[in-house]
């Protein structure tokens, strides 16, 4: 059997003594070598044939046990019916004089392998191949015998020195199956009886179920796994959590534990420790698979086409993977459309953008990687390989199309035309992601571009799904058709020169020939066609294109429903404000008819500092030039003596009116008589008596300019307009000292007048902001002028100041407008629909609505391509009938409407303060934006770094 544990002979006992006297005179027992689980095992010495022998007795505690009796005597019947090599034979078996059985093996030499681990450590890759081998090989002869050793362990497979092979021993707890001829079958197991060492059980014995000859590959591997690593394959400190392992956890693979041992075996070992019983491989397979000579006969991959190998594949499933991403994220963004929120209050949009640039990040690699593999093909082919050859270089995911091809390993079984089959359906399985990928890619392009015009509806986009899904349904297909294989290692070797490759390949294709005899499908025709290259290139075009589309769409996905955030004005309480400033409504002048809205806009206009820079996209109307107001002027150290010296602002002015003396100085009344005639007055008094405002008509030539966009739209100083009003104090001033009360009383009313006029048209919020101011400076001033004058009128104005403010007091300051980051797009959209289309709504505010709504086609992929939603060109249509009484009206209508198109047309719409990244995505959607036809994905963009 072994060696002994000492060089010492154990002291003779009971046992000893009985075993001599039935051994003598045909062997000479010698000493003890050791105890088992079941018996104890002498050294004895054939005289007749002048050798030693092994001979194992069943323990004295164990003879009165039928049981342990019956696996005893059914080890001996096991092995005695093996005739194998690799297996520990049986010489004769005999009783003791009291019955107790025995049976003569030969004596190994050599040490168990559970010993040679603790005296070496870890076998070499090479000797533990070979030791795996014969005992698998060991193991298929039991199996075919019907017999389940169901106790492999090092401890149970010993080395023969002298004979330099493994033998397997100890099948005391074999289990016989019913079909073994020569064998009892009679069960000898109680039930719920667990038989073997649990280090080295499979799952199934832990869980109590029939053992099969699966059971004893489980543990081929756990003995795999030891012999390579010199430990045990789960490394735990109590029974509980071994069970466990066993049952539950997945070893890491060898060739991850030890570098130096190759896939082939590591798979080939992962898969004996499956916890499934059907997916481990039989012992008569992995005896082949480990037999010397086992490799395919065919060099494969050929000599210097090792650097494609299996890279089509790789390439393709990157296209493909991310293809897929892009159709999801695509996808998702225009089916949710106004649902999709920004990516900072929202995980989804985070995860759709970040799977956005990973998918942009993927075509990037697969074209990069795409060029270079098409070039080594290239240097392929070149050296005299065919296309064929080197496409299956290329497509081999496994590593192991040259077995396939020489019929080798898996593919024994295999005829010519099966494996022929297999090769073709291998290349379309590989190509399938690569060509579903690059098409998906084309669908989306062509669809975002054709899109705007109708020409494709969002029905064609089904056929992106249908493209990618169908590729993988091919992949599996062909997996399924063969059986599962292990993917080949391929070792480093010397880098052949390209002339050596080129004396190589000629010799390579006679085996090649000679190899493929029966299979159709040949190397292909060499050299280096220029129609590959052409389509390399176009497939290298179309996943550039794609990386930015993807790119385009996940970013405007992700930062689009941002636009309302930015965009949405941030003035508060302007109804109430609003509320506020009609009080004063009963004080204002009667409208005079024969003033037009143009010339109210175009008095308007004049009454505005002159802007110094001229806006090619705005031509402006000729007008009214007036001087300089008189109260923007630099005022002398001697005037005003004693108060304190104005700057040139409108503010200041109205701090020196407001501080003036009841007695003026002549100076002083100098002063204020500029004031008072001032030729602004009567541009002033044309808004303040105008039925109606049309300040866009009386500015600007219209139609607007095809380069015109709302965001550009140069809009008044509306600041300086609230200057008149504080000025507007001293001409009342001088109107009182100079005894003109009714003078002074219609300054103030004009005033009033003047500011409802811009709260009631003006067409932005701060434009009504600024009238609402201006009515409350002139509501101060016509108080005043009423008390100065004695008139019963000043508690009228404050009587109906007052009422209105306590009406107001309780309103909530939360403001108009609010916006949140956690913004929810759908929300924000019918809020502002809502602005837009109520009759109550001030027409400021209607406007701003409708700035916002024009800009609805940035928040999300869908109408980013599609256009407005329904819903918003409804309400816009319901404006234009409802609340656009002038033509200027339609033409600023269709100028925001049209401004993410004309934005992305008009380089001169971007901001001056771009950083380098925000430069950087505005020409990556200026390429996309291109590439697919459409304006708006680019004007959205400047508008976001417009507005950021």
């Amino acid at each position: 059997m072994t060696q002994p544990d000492s060089d010492a002979p154990d002291a003779p006992d009971a046992l000893f003594h009985s075993l001599e006297r039935a051994l003598t005179p045909h062997l000479l027992l010698v000493r003890r070598l050791g105890k088992g689980g079941m018996g104890e095992v002498f050294l004895a010495r054939d005289p007749a044939l002048r050798r030693s022998v092994a001979v194992k007795v069943l323990s004295p505690t164990l003879a009165t046990d039928a049981d342990a009796r019956a696996r005893f005597e059914r080890e001996a019947q096991a092995v005695a019916g093996l005739s194998h090599p690799n297996v520990l034979a049986v010489f004769s078996v005999g009783e003791l004089t009291d019955g107790t059985p025995y049976f003569v093996m030969p004596y190994v030499t050599g040490l168990s392998m559970a010993d040679r681990i603790t005296a070496e450590g870890p076998l070499s890759v090479a000797e533990a191949r070979r030791v795996l081998g014969e005992v698998a090989s060991a193991l298929a002869a039991a199996h075919a015998k019907g017999i389940i050793h169901r106790d492999i362990k090092p401890a149970n497979v010993l080395f023969d020195e002298e004979a330099g092979r493994a033998l397997v021993a100890d099948f005391g707890i074999a289990a016989i199956l019913p079909q073994a001829q020569g064998l009892s079958s009679d069960r000898i197991t109680q039930t719920g009886m667990m038989i073997g060492t649990p280090t080295y059980m499979s799952p199934e014995q832990l869980l109590q179920e029939a053992a099969t000859d699966r059971t004893d590959m489980y543990a081929l591997g756990l003995l795999a796994y030891e012999l390579l690593t010199g430990r045990h394959t789960f490394e735990v400190s109590t029974p509980h959590e071994l069970v466990a392992a066993h049952l539950r956890d997945v070893p890491k693979p060898l060739n991850e534990v030890r570098d130096d041992v190759d896939i082939e075996l590591s798979t080939l070992v992962g898969r004996c420790l499956e916890k499934d019983p059907a997916k481990r491989p039989s012992a008569a397979e992995t005896a082949q698979r480990l037999a010397p000579g086992g490799g395919a006969l065919l060099e494969w991959p050929p000599p210097g086409l090792e650097g494609i190998h299996g890279a089509v594949d790789r390439v393709g499933q990157f296209v493909w993977m991310g293809a897929t991403l892009t159709a999801i994220v695509s996808l998702t963004l225009l089916v949710a459309g106004p649902s999709i929120r920004d990516f900072l209050s929202s995980g989804v949009s985070l995860v759709l953008l970040i799977t956005g640039v990973a998918a942009a990040g993927m075509l990037a690699w697969a074209m990069v990687r795409g060029v270079r593999l098409s070039l080594a093909m290239r240097r392929g082919m070149r050296i005299g390989y065919g296309r064929l050859t080197v496409l299956e270089v290329g497509v081999d995911r496994l590593g192991d199309t040259g077995h396939l091809i020489a019929g080798t390993h898996r593919f024994v079984a295999l005829n010519a035309e099966a494996r022929d089959d297999l090769r073709r359906q291998r290349i379309a399985s590989a190509l399938a992601p690569l060509l579903s990928g690059i098409g998906a890619l084309l669908a989306l392009i062509s669809w975002a571009r054709l899109a705007s015009t109708a020409t494709l509806g969002a029905g064609f986009l089904i056929t992106v799904p249908l493209l990618l899904v169908g590729a993988q349904l091919v992949r599996v297909a062909v997996r399924r058709a063969e059986q599962k294989r292990a993917p080949v290692q391929h070792s480093k070797r010397r880098v052949l020169s390209a002339t050596e490759l080129t004396r190589l390949t000629p010799a390579w294709y006679q085996a090649f020939e000679r190899i493929r005899s029966g299979q159709r499908l040949s190397g292909g025709a060499s050299g280096t066609p220029a129609t590959a290259f052409v389509l390399v290139g176009a497939a290298s075009i179309i996943l550039v294109l794609g990386a930015l589309a993807t790119f385009a769409i996940a970013i405007s996905g992700s930062f689009g429903p941002l636009v309302y955030v930015l965009a949405a004005p941030k003035f508060a309480n302007t109804t109430v404000k609003y509320s506020l400033a009609i009080t004063m409504r009963p004080w204002a002048l009667p409208a005079d008819s024969s003033i037009t809205p143009q010339e109210a806009g175009a008095a308007f206009h004049a009454l505005r500092p002159r802007d110094q820079a001229k806006f090619e996209a705005f031509p402006e109307r000729e007008g009214v030039v007036l001087a300089p107001p008189p109260w923007t002027e630099a005022l002398p150290e001697s005037l005003f003596v004693g108060l304190r010296h104005p700057s040139s602002t409108g503010a200041t002015a109205a701090a020196v009116i407001d501080s003036l003396p009841r007695r003026l100085t002549r100076a002083e009344l100098a002063w204020l008589e500029r004031i008072a005639r001032y030729e602004g007055w009567h541009q002033y008094a044309i808004v303040a008596r105008a039925p109606a405002l049309d300040n866009i008509a009386g500015r600007f030539v219209l139609p607007f300019t095809p380069l015109a966009d709302a965001i550009s739209l140069p809009l008044p100083r509306f600041v300086s307009l609230k200057e008149y009003g504080y000025a507007n104090a001293g001409r009342i001033r001088y109107f009182l000292e100079t005894n003109k009360p009714d003078s002074a009383v219609l300054a103030a009313r004009e005033a009033v007048s003047f500011g409802l006029r811009m709260a009631d048209d003006g067409r932005t919020l701060i434009e009504t902001l600024i009238g609402v101011v201006i009515v409350g400076i002139a509501r101060d001033e016509l108080y005043r002028t009423y008390r100065a004058i004695g008139s019963p009128k000043a508690d009228s104005v404050e009587a109906a100041w007052g009422a209105a403010a306590a009406r107001v007091e309780d309103r909530t300051a939360a403001g108009d407008v609010p916006t949140s980051p956690l913004i929810d797009p759908r929300a924000e959209r019918a809020r502002w629909i809502q602005v837009l289309t109520d009759s109550t709504t001030i027409t400021g505010l209607r406007w701003e609505a409708l700035t916002l709504l024009s800009l609805s086609v940035c928040t999300n992929a869908r109408e980013l391509f599609l256009g407005p939603n329904p819903d918003v060109l409804a309400a816009v249509t319901q404006m234009r009938e409802r609340f656009a009484p002038f033509s200027s009206d339609s033409a600023l209508i269709e100028l925001f409407m049209m401004t993410p198109e004309r934005m992305g047309r008009n380089r001169n719409s971007e901001s001056p303060m771009m950083t380098s990244g925000e430069a950087l995505f505005v020409r990556v959607t200026e390429f996309a934006g291109s590439l697919t036809g459409n304006d708006r994905i680019v004007g959205c963009m400047r508008f976001l770094t417009y507005v950021n």
